[in-house]
């Protein structure tokens, strides 16, 4: 997941316009936690090296979206911030050192006579240096122009095994992991 920042999860194939039915945002925990209070941070407990293997499902078990495999970097008290402004979730839940539950949702108009309302439901939890996290992301769609629009279901498991300690360079490491590519374009690097 490309950021993955607490409990690296993700969901979302779900279309918010469409013309962007194909490519649809995904949602992290850090973005859902960042809307249950003006500034996040990452707590301690959190905090070091994580190998995360994730899978992403339809909703009935269908289709396979995305597997994969990945390394996600979190330092304690670095701030998370929501990289997308395009969704205005309104979101209730609790985030403690083990748990996270949250549950978002987001109604609006795409067009004239379409409405859409998007509903997020994360369910987190760590133990030691594991967790296990399920995120489903749903769409509906109601009105007499949304014409061929479908109503979705997307699901996430995300197991999570801490394979480092926080790093001693924790500060300026970056939130989302970011290919180094990525990286040398940024900061210029000849390396």
């Amino acid at each position: 997941m490309k950021s993955l920042l607490l409990v690296a999860i993700v969901v979302c194939l779900i279309p918010t316009r469409l013309e962007a039915q194909e490519t649809l945002p995904k949602p992290t925990l850090s973005q859902a936690l960042s809307l249950l209070q003006e500034d996040f941070f990452v707590p301690q407990a959190w905090a070091g090296v994580w190998e995360i293997d994730e899978l992403v499902v339809t909703c009935n078990g269908d289709s396979t979206l995305e597997m994969f495999t990945e390394l996600d970097t979190l330092c304690t008290n670095s701030l998370i911030e929501v990289g997308d402004d395009e969704f205005s979730f309104t979101c209730k839940g609790t985030v403690s050192d083990t748990q996270v539950s949250i549950v978002c949702t987001f109604v609006e108009q795409i067009f004239l006579g379409c409405t859409q309302d998007l509903s997020w439901e994360l369910n987190a939890t760590r133990n030691g240096e594991t967790y296990v996290a399920v995120g489903t992301v749903s769409a509906k769609y109601a009105g007499p122009s949304c014409g061929e629009l479908q109503d979705s279901c997307v699901e996430a498991t995300t197991n999570g095994t801490r394979v480092g300690p926080e790093p001693n360079s924790c500060e300026g490491v970056p939130v989302e992991p970011t290919g180094w590519g990525t990286i040398k374009v940024r900061y210029g690097s000849d390396q």
